[in-house]
């Protein structure tokens, strides 16, 4: 718990991505969910839906990769 008057503080939870390499509008879109400048980016696991799919989802998490996560 954060102590009275601590600024906000997002979290990015990211699950069930399910990528494969022709899926370019999800890969977009979670790409651009780092405009959203979240504090720490929570990953739950079921990114991948093709044995090919590990670049795509580097790809796609990269923006979110320098943010503090688990």
């Amino acid at each position: 718990m954060l102590p009275a008057g601590s600024p906000d503080v997002t979290v990015l939870h990211l699950s069930d991505l399910h990528l494969t390499p022709s899926h370019r509008d999800r890969v977009a879109w979670v790409k651009d969910l780092a405009a959203l400048a979240p504090d720490a980016v929570v990953n739950t696991g079921d990114n991948l839906a093709h044995v090919e799919a590990v670049p795509v989802a580097v790809e796609a998490l990269a923006p979110l990769l320098d943010r503090p996560g688990a």
